[in-house]
């Protein structure tokens, strides 16, 4: 909690960690107390789980939801049909999973992604995928995709 009782009136906080939803309830319940009385901005980046635990009490205290919706590519998105005025949904793509991305597109075409290629498990995307998947799916992922497909990338293969 000391992190934030140090947060200052009108700032900007992003919840994230782990999984926010893993807070326990009194410590949820404590944190937006301080965090609405301080007017500030909130983002929450989860998996679901603070949707599932805590969505119908702070949901409406929260400006921005960075739902990493799937894990694998070949799941269901949990809660597709989120206001997109206050979600982002997310997908974390990787040399392993690039290839479906086309289809997973497809299949909640009604849904904007932010496509973001962060290290996980050792993984990245070579610049030359991110880069054709990007210029197929220019038409139907978040404008600032670009950016995120290549903020974090660790290797320089181009082909």
């Amino acid at each position: 909690m000391g992190k934030v009782y140090s947060v200052t009136e009108g700032a900007q906080v992003s919840l994230s960690g782990g999984e926010p939803g893993l807070i326990d309830p009194v410590t949820m319940e404590k944190v937006f107390q301080h965090l609405v009385k301080l007017n500030c901005t909130i983002d929450v980046f989860t998996n679901g789980l603070f949707i599932k635990r805590y969505g119908e009490k702070y949901l409406k205290y929260v400006d921005e939801v960075l739902y990493h919706c799937v894990e694998n590519l070949d799941q269901e998105i949990e809660y597709p049909n989120m206001d997109e005025e206050q979600f982002t949904y997310v997908i974390i793509v990787t040399n392993d999973n690039h290839h479906l991305v086309d289809d997973f597109l497809d299949k909640y075409s009604h849904l904007s992604f932010k496509l973001s290629c962060n290290s996980k498990h050792g993984q990245t995307l070579n610049r030359g995928d991110a880069f054709k998947l990007f210029m197929r799916n220019k038409h139907r992922i978040s404008e600032d995709s670009f950016e995120t497909l290549f903020r974090y990338h660790c290797d320089c293969n181009l082909i």
